[in-house]
Parts: structure tokens; sequence; C-alpha cells
């Protein structure tokens, strides 16, 4: 098949919605398909030498200027069987008023013969319980994206997790469900575990990797943490790798109130080819994502296909834990006062990955019926 790959950004280790397009389309490739690469909201204009003729790149604002049609003129060159849309609300503004962009979005995915939307996140008053200005927020959220599937007439949609998919249904869409995998390639045979500067070589690592949402790391946490490690006889040793974004400030404040107690070290941003030796070091993953949303996380789902159990310190919202599903073993849902298990420390595969998402994916693209667009 041809298949052609929008997105917001595509700039390599700065958008994680873009380094998943970036493998998936590999993996296509790998698998004997065509691909076309596009970004419509780039935060800076980049430079057309550094790409491959198969990728294109545009700010948001050359995208709004003529509602897409120049990219929409490169793809139909292209001329794919489908156009996948890999969305999420901030990134294609970044106060998430995506509204404005729908029609370009809409124009592009007219190229294809066949269109589909992947939904790595919706909109943001899912909770009940979340306050008004977030709900009012999410409800126009929500209106640009019926709008999006109603201009767009998706021929396939997916989203990556049970939660979203309930929200998509109540706007009359079924969407299928992918996680999403992660984007750190695996050690080869051999690869030793990473010395880390500054880290006792006895130090118990628990690793968190990527952006640390609110609360992510709470007191009550931390203190479990450092009983668990001095139980084994250790030092408890905190590690955060890549960009923490909003969260930096939160890591920083844990760190000074926790120092003399426990080593809070940040690595900051790593080339990916590194990571696995860091992930090796590692004794155990914590993610600051919530429980309900564990399957749109491409660094939880880096964490567990490196072999290391995840734990998960923030529950879903109680009106929404019907949704909050994994068969995943590897993730463990803690809780305040709650012991952590020594089981923690036990590598597990996880038998996921690029290559299996992939085949997936282009499964349901293969077995969709919807009748072929003009």
């Amino acid at each position: 098949m041809k298949i052609a790959f929008a997105t917001g950004s595509l700039e390599p280790g700065r958008d994680g919605v873009g380094d998943y397009v970036r493998t998936l389309a590999a993996e296509c490739v790998r698998l004997g398909h065509e691909v076309r690469l596009l970004a419509l909201a780039e935060p800076a204009a980049p430079s057309a030498a550094t790409e491959a003729a198969t990728v294109r790149r545009q700010t948001l604002a050359e995208t709004r200027a003529d509602e897409g049609r120049a990219a929409r003129r490169w793809l139909d060159e292209f001329a794919p069987d489908w156009v996948s849309l890999h969305f999420v609300p901030y990134g294609f503004h970044p106060g998430g008023c995506f509204g404005p962009a729908v029609p370009a979005l809409a124009q592009v995915l007219g190229a294809g013969r066949r269109r589909q939307v992947f939904f790595h996140e919706i909109w943001i008053d899912l909770d009940p319980d979340a306050p008004l200005r977030t709900k009012l927020t999410g409800w126009w959220q929500r209106r640009a994206v019926r709008r999006l599937l109603s201009m767009a007439a998706p021929d396939a949609v997916h989203t990556s997790s049970a939660c979203y998919r309930a929200a998509l249904a109540a706007l009359g869409t079924d969407a299928a469900i992918l996680p999403v995998f992660g984007n750190v390639p695996l050690a080869s045979a051999g690869t030793a575990a990473a010395t880390l500067p500054g880290i006792p070589t006895d130090g118990l690592l628990c690793g968190h990797f990527g952006s640390l949402h609110p609360g992510g790391l709470p007191d009550e946490f931390l203190g479990e943490f450092m009983r668990f490690a001095t139980a084994q006889g250790r030092p408890p040793v905190l590690v955060a790798v890549g960009a923490l974004r909003a969260g930096a400030a939160d890591f920083d404040s844990a760190a000074a109130r926790w120092r003399g107690r426990m080593h809070c070290v940040r690595l900051g941003e790593l080339p990916v080819q590194e990571l696995a030796a860091v992930f090796a070091r590692f004794d155990f993953g914590v993610t600051s994502v919530p429980w309900h949303l564990l399957g749109k996380s491409g660094s939880a789902a880096a964490l567990r296909e490196h072999g290391l159990r995840v734990v998960v310190t923030r529950a879903a919202p109680p009106r929404l834990a019907a949704a909050a599903v994994t068969d995943d073993p590897g993730f463990h849902l803690w809780r305040p006062a709650q012991p952590l298990p020594p089981e923690i420390l036990i590598r597990l595969p996880r038998p996921a990955g690029a290559e299996m998402c992939a085949r997936a994916w282009l499964g349901d693209l293969s077995a969709a019926a919807s009748p072929v667009h003009d």
C-alpha cells in the first residue's frame, strides 16, 4: 500500500507522537509499503535540506494560511491509498484550541483514497469532576473533534484506551483500540548497563522517563520507595531521564525536600541510542500517567518493552475506573499507604513493540470495508 502519515510535529526527540509516527512509518516500509510523512504544525520552519524527499514539514501558520492546500497538492502527487492522521489537540495549537485547523486537516485527509484518524488524545474534560475551566475547554475541543469527524468522514478510527473509545462512541464513532509502542530501540545482546555519574553503585534505582505530570511523584510514594529500598539494604535513587517538560519544577522541588535521604538525579534528554543502557541500570520504572490512560503513553510502553516493571502512581478518577483496564501484569497501581511489592524488582518481558503494533494496524486498514472515496 501507499500510506501518507500526517501529524503535528516530526522533530525527532521533541514530540512523542511524531517519534511514534516516524517509527510506525519505518516499520511499514520494512514490511514492504511505500510511505510519505507530513508535519503540519512544526514550532519553527525546518530546513528542507535536512529531510528526505519523502518528508514535508511546515508550520501551523503555513498550514492554516491556505487551509492545507499546498500540503494536499504534495500528497496528491503521491496518490496514497491511505492518509493516516495522528491527532492530539495540543499538537495543532499550543493551547489546545485546534478548531481553526480542522478544515486544513480535513483537506489533507482528502488526499487519500481512504482516510484513517488515530486519536492519541481527544479532549481534556473526561473526568466529570474536572474544574469548570477544564470542562469548558473540553466542551470546545469535543465540538471541534466532532467537526473533524464530520468533515473528514474517516474510513477507520483508532485510539489508545478504552476510556477514549467510550468517549468517541458517544459521538457516534466506532474506534478500534491500539496501544502505542515505545520509541526506544531494544539493546543488543551483551549491552552493559550504563554507569551513571553521581549514583551509588549499590543504589536501588526507580526510573522515570519522559514528561512528568502534576502530582506524579507524591511524597507518600517517595516515602514508601525509601522504606522499600532500606528494607532491601540499598540506598534509594530516583532518576529522571528525558524531557520532564512542565514537571521539571516538581522534580526539583521533590529533590530539595528529600535531599540527604534520597538521591534524586535528572539526566535530561539523551540520544535514543543510549537509553537502553540507562534502562538496564533501572531496578523498576515509575510513571505519572494516570492508570486509565496507560495505553497512550509511549514512555510507559518503552519502560515495559525493556522488561521493567512500572509503578503507576496516579489512579483513574472514580467515575472512569471502569475504563481503566490493562492486561499487562508488568504495571502495578500504587495507592497511598500501600507497600511496594518485592516482585517489582523482577523483570518481566513484554511481547509488544513497533512491529507487532504495525502489523495489527495494517491488518485493520486492510480489513476496512468502507467504500473508496472519489
